[in-house]
């Protein structure tokens, strides 16, 4: 079976390989420091078009101690969420992305499922 396998080996070593070449001209072929140059301002404006953000009747309706069932019903889902374990206790932090007609960062940090933490930064850039 060796004897059989070292000779196929071989001539797949001593072939040249020409595959994928066929076809591409210099002006054609890939070059990924352009591609990420054309690609950033695109998935930025993504970015900033998903922010649903948090209007300020609803934010002036929310208190500590609320549950996050009511929370999520309230302000809807968060445009971002970070979940954090310390000890026993299990920490969510909700954000709230400023919009165009709504110019303010709200954070919401839940502690064991509670509201514990409300804060509302405006916009500095």
């Amino acid at each position: 079976m060796k004897t059989l396998l070292l000779p196929l080996l071989g001539l797949a070593l001593a072939a040249p390989c020409h595959a994928g070449t066929r076809g591409l001209d210099q002006e054609k072929r890939w070059h990924p420091e352009q591609d990420a140059a054309d690609v950033q301002p695109q998935r930025w404006a993504i970015a900033q078009s998903d922010a649903r953000g948090m209007d300020f009747d609803v934010y002036i309706r929310l208190q500590t101690g609320m549950s996050e069932g009511e929370l999520l019903l309230r302000a809807g889902k968060p445009d971002s969420e970070s979940i954090e374990n310390f000890r026993n206790d299990i920490v969510k932090t909700y954000y709230y992305f400023p919009t165009v007609s709504n110019p303010w960062i709200t954070v919401i940090t839940l502690r064991g499922g509670r509201v514990a933490n409300i804060e509302r930064t405006k916009k500095t850039f």
